[in-house]
């Protein structure tokens, strides 16, 4: 698993157990199911606030490899020819003549790109379904805590019982497929699950076994890679003026995962959240 010495992540995985065709689901299936202990909302809130808390000291730590301020430049490329060669084996690029040219990003006068005022990147956070930055985050997130939860529990592994997994699929099949107008937030989970970014997920899921032993030094890797794109995305959204809630984050995903009960609440800013119940 990866931040052990930072994250809970028993915390989560002990509150998790397999169950083969749950007699109390109908239909019946296989899956990782909540143990609904008494201790559960405790123990699940500490792991979220030890992800949260994590990200955010990474996040604070890789700003300050950077200049607090950046001289906006209100002309010329906005991406090296080093940034472009690196992506130049796209099956198409957004990259033309005219969007490589900030003077042609001016929306208006509001908009930014980060500190920049003449790029609109705050509005690009959130926009429509098969949009946004937001997309980038949601996508590691899942990948992340799923991979890591799976890791703490060796006994699935042998015999590739986790494959039987309802969540499993499902996961598998939202970080690689498609189903949204624009998905270059997949291309990393799709380049280490099917081995291309471009290409989704056909229906064969069970042809993708991440966690064999000799996969297991790129499944390592593939976490480090998620947990980066976690905190780099917090840098990039706090320098546009966003304030993430980790925590709310955290809480859906593994709701979504897992079913795991939740609730929504005001904090004491007056702030709607969701956290365990």
């Amino acid at each position: 698993m990866h931040q052990t010495h930072n994250i809970a992540w028993d915390s989560l995985s002990s509150s998790l157990v397999y169950i083969h065709e749950n007699p109390k689901i109908t239909p019946h299936k296989t899956d990782l199911f909540p143990r609904d202990l008494p201790s559960q909302r405790a123990s699940l809130s500490h792991f979220a606030r030890t992800v949260a808390s994590t990200i955010r000291l990474f996040s604070d730590t890789e700003r300050v490899k950077h200049p607090a301020k950046y001289k906006a430049s209100a002309e010329g490329p906005i991406f090296s020819n080093a940034v472009i060669e690196r992506y130049f084996d796209l099956p198409w690029s957004p990259i033309t003549e005219k969007t490589q040219l900030i003077e042609n990003w001016c929306f208006s006068r509001r908009t930014s790109w980060a500190q920049h005022p003449r790029l609109p990147l705050r509005r690009l956070h959130s926009v429509v379904w098969g949009y946004g930055l937001n997309h980038v985050r949601a996508w590691a997130l899942q990948a992340y805590i799923f991979f890591n939860v799976l890791l703490s529990k060796p006994e699935l592994h042998a015999d590739g019982r986790y494959k039987s997994m309802s969540g499993y699929t499902w996961v598998i099949s939202m970080l690689a497929g498609s189903g949204l107008d624009y998905d270059a937030h997949a291309y990393p989970h799709r380049e280490f699950l099917l081995g291309t970014k471009y290409k989704s997920l056909n229906p064969l899921v069970d042809a993708i076994d991440p966690l064999q032993v000799c996969n297991l030094g790129k499944l390592k890797n593939y976490l480090k890679m998620c947990f980066r794109l976690l905190y780099q995305y917090d840098v990039l959204a706090r320098e546009c003026g966003l304030s993430v809630d980790w925590e709310t984050e955290i809480v859906c995903t593994v709701r979504d995962i897992w079913k795991v009960k939740v609730e929504n609440e005001q904090d004491g800013q007056g702030h709607w959240v969701t956290r365990f119940a």
